[in-house]
């Protein structure tokens, strides 16, 4: 987050924070799950965490660059594939990895690994 941060910064760009929770949902879960009088607590819970998540990573960037300006999002299902069309109206993805690559890595997919491979802009992995 704050690597993503400096760059945008850096860039005079705006920084978009987007969040994917996890799950497997078709567009029609999707929608329902957006809809804040929709849901179950489960499903409401997960929202809420996102939204927590998304919102102390801005408080974060916010304080170490007051002038950045900053817009925040949730969004739903597998995490490389709904980050990567974002790469059309970026200039730059900034992905973080856990470092669980080798054999693991190769069978359960990688996040960073699709967004590379996916994404019509450049993409930075940081290691964290």
């Amino acid at each position: 987050m704050d690597l993503a941060a400096q760059m945008a910064a850096i860039s005079d760009a705006e920084l978009h924070i987007v969040h994917v929770a996890h799950g497997s949902f078709s567009p029609d879960a999707q929608a329902y799950v957006e809809s804040s009088r929709a849901g179950n607590s489960h499903t409401n819970e997960m929202r809420a965490r996102a939204e927590e998540t998304v919102q102390r990573a801005a408080r974060r960037a916010q304080g170490r660059f007051p002038n950045l300006p900053i817009e925040t999002e949730v969004l739903y299902g597998s995490a490389g594939h709904v980050l990567s069309p974002l790469g059309a109206h970026a200039g730059l993805i900034v992905v973080g990895t856990r470092g669980h690559g080798g054999f693991a890595g190769l069978l359960l997919g990688s996040v960073s690994h699709t967004v590379i491979h996916e994404a019509p802009c450049p993409v930075m992995v940081v290691r964290g």
